[in-house]
């Protein structure tokens, strides 16, 4: 079984939901050589910051949070950013992006999906096909998101039904 980390990020106008699938090799290695990043990090740019480093794009980019004491160090955020994807890269993983022009999306809809909903469809069909060209299930691991209710009983319903408009097996 391999794990796909999955996060999204997005704007009014596109949505993005990434995946990184590793195995039971390169998930402990990934999450080894991270944690080190961001005790490297601490100790050279935040020794008095306590709580864990959390290397998310969007707060290391911004300078944000437990990132603040070094907003102005620009040169510093991009360098643990920088570390981070030589770690992850240094692993054998695969990285799946999915996206959606949300503009183009509500312009073409009367009742346009919920672009977390389609851009997700979209990435569990190709882990699908993945985990069956290697033979291997891929169990999916996500944060919370708006209304965890209707994305559970989508997930069940992907995974019992199949995903929408598509010929594909249910996924799982």
């Amino acid at each position: 079984m391999r794990l796909a980390y999955i996060d999204e990020s997005y704007t009014r106008d596109f949505y993005f939901i990434g995946a990184v699938v590793v195995d039971d090799v390169s998930g402990p290695a990934v999450h080894a050589a991270l944690d080190a990043v961001a005790e490297k990090a601490r100790a050279a740019y935040l020794p008095d910051v306590t709580a864990p480093l959390e290397l998310h794009g969007q707060p290391l980019f911004q300078g944000a949070r437990e990132w603040e004491p070094i907003k102005k160090q620009v040169r510093a955020l991009i360098s643990v950013y920088e570390q981070a994807m030589q770690a992850i890269g240094q692993q054998e993983i695969h990285i799946f992006l999915r996206g959606l022009d949300c503009k183009r999306h509500r312009a073409r809809y009367v009742d346009p999906w919920p672009p977390h909903e389609v851009v997700l469809q979209h990435l569990l069909e190709r882990l699908n096909d993945f985990g069956q060209s290697l033979g291997e299930q891929i169990l999916v691991i996500a944060d919370e998101v708006n209304d965890p209710d209707r994305h559970r009983n989508t997930l069940r319903d992907f995974r019992i039904n199949g995903t929408p408009g598509s010929s594909r097996p249910p996924i799982w």
